[in-house]
């Protein structure tokens, strides 16, 4: 991990310690700056200051043994720091308007603090306008002016879960200054420890490629989710159609799953329809679409189960449900519709016992989200009368495609399919002239 560290040791208050919040202190810690991470979460805090987190990511988990005794953190902010980073949740109320109630406490902990030069950057998702919003009030209730003796930006953040510290480090990021002044010095704090692109705009701007982004994934995500849905109706295997269709030079077309969840994509599009309800009915649907389809993957899943209850009148059946996370290879349940499925499942299928297996959670936790939980595959396997697939976990994908063909009875994210089409490769290699699967394999190094 190459981190360019300051020449002098320079302060950051980190507000909200959490997916986002907590990676940055720790690459700020490790850029030499003196930092200190608040959030009111008091059991979080103490976790974190003996070095733990419940956040289930390798590289973090490393960072955090080796840095967490630099890093003073708190429950009240205690220092005047050079850069304040603002990463505290911004939730969707049910009346579809985002929720930035976090984001105003935490301008009001950090206002008694504040002193000249100081830069504050809001990585928080946030609605169109509301960087220049927070600026004005600062210089409302202070003596300073933004852009000469305070500066506000909004930097937000583009990162994979399950990887976050690499695309902390290696992704572009945008610097949303509310003046040109208020980006740069929002560079002199990324400049430390990102190695990607440091591409300075407007907040205004910054605040728009944010939501802009996730919209287009959700719209993405629409696309397939409705494709599945057409080759349902016409009665033939939508990912056998996907793949054949993204066979064409300019068509990409993503895997359908059973919903769009976590703390953005299923969020964020909200954000630009309530703000600009004319000009985003693309965004719109697209947010129908995706909203609806847990019910609809939840009924297909109960007509699967139907069919397996007429065969087994008498007696108990045993279901694995596979997957609960919002998306594979990460521990994060937040907004997840495989979660909501499987819940929907546990209180509407009463003759049913349901375990469920999610590799990327702690079992204390998804027992707490009212499951039995089963950590191993394999006992999973011997204990089911069939298995339910709601996310494509890399640990599934191990387990053989003749087993997985016995027992999955419903399969929502593509596994059977994968598995199927490895082996349909794997035949068409081997079926070749060997000079011809020589040169085959030599292409695929490219």
């Amino acid at each position: 991990m190459n981190i360019t560290k300051t020449t002098t040791q320079q302060k950051v208050c980190i507000v909200g310690v959490g997916y986002i919040g907590l990676p940055t202190a720790l690459l700020a810690s490790k850029a030499d700056f003196h930092v200190e991470a608040y959030d009111t979460d008091i059991e979080k805090i103490t976790r974190l200051k003996n070095g733990l987190t419940n956040i289930r990511e390798t590289d973090l988990v490393d960072l955090l043994t080796d840095e967490h005794k630099k890093i003073t953190f708190t429950t009240t902010p205690q220092i005047s720091a050079d850069f304040y980073i603002i990463a505290v949740p911004t939730p969707f109320l049910e009346t579809k308007y985002a929720d930035v109630s976090f984001v105003w406490d935490a301008i009001e902990a950090i206002l008694p603090k504040l002193t000249e030069g100081a830069c504050i950057i809001l990585e928080s998702t946030i609605p169109v306008f509301f960087t220049e919003t927070i600026a004005r009030t600062i210089e409302q209730k202070t003596s300073f002016i933004i852009g000469k003796t305070i500066f506000v930006a909004h930097c937000p953040e583009r990162v994979l879960p399950g990887n976050t510290l690499y695309e902390l480090i290696n992704n572009n990021r945008i610097l949303g200054g509310v003046t040109p002044a208020c980006a740069q010095k929002a560079l002199e704090f990324y400049a430390n420890f990102v190695s990607g692109k440091l591409q300075k705009t407007s907040a205004k701007n910054a605040e728009l490629v944010k939501l802009i982004e996730n919209s287009s994934r959700d719209v993405q995500i629409a696309l397939a989710n409705q494709v599945d849905q057409i080759c349902t109706a016409a009665g033939t295997d939508s990912r056998e159609v996907i793949a054949l269709a993204n066979e064409h030079p300019r068509v990409k077309i993503l895997e359908p799953g059973c919903g769009v969840g976590g703390h953005c994509i299923a969020v964020d599009p909200h954000f630009l329809i309530s703000a600009f309800p004319n000009a985003t009915q693309i965004f719109a649907t697209a947010r129908k679409i995706n909203d609806e389809r847990p019910d609809l993957v939840l009924s297909r899943i109960k007509e699967t189960l139907r069919k397996i209850r007429l065969m087994s009148p008498s007696g108990k059946i045993s279901i694995g449900i596979w997957g609960l996370a919002f998306k594979p290879n990460v521990d994060d349940t937040r907004q997840s519709p495989a979660l909501e499925i499987a819940q929907k499942l546990l209180l509407s299928e009463q003759n049913i016992y349901f375990h469920a297996v999610e590799p990327n959670v702690h079992p204390h936790t998804i027992q707490q989200l009212g499951f039995t939980a089963e950590t191993n595959l394999d006992r999973s396997l011997e204990i089911s009368d069939g298995i339910i697939v709601l996310v494509k976990h890399n640990e599934f994908k191990e387990i053989t495609y003749s087993i997985l063909k016995e027992k999955v009875l419903f399969d929502a994210c593509g596994l059977l399919f994968e598995a199927t089409a490895g082996l349909q490769e794997k035949s068409t290699k081997d079926s070749l002239p060997a000079h011809l699967n020589a040169q085959r394999k030599s292409q695929e190094n490219f």
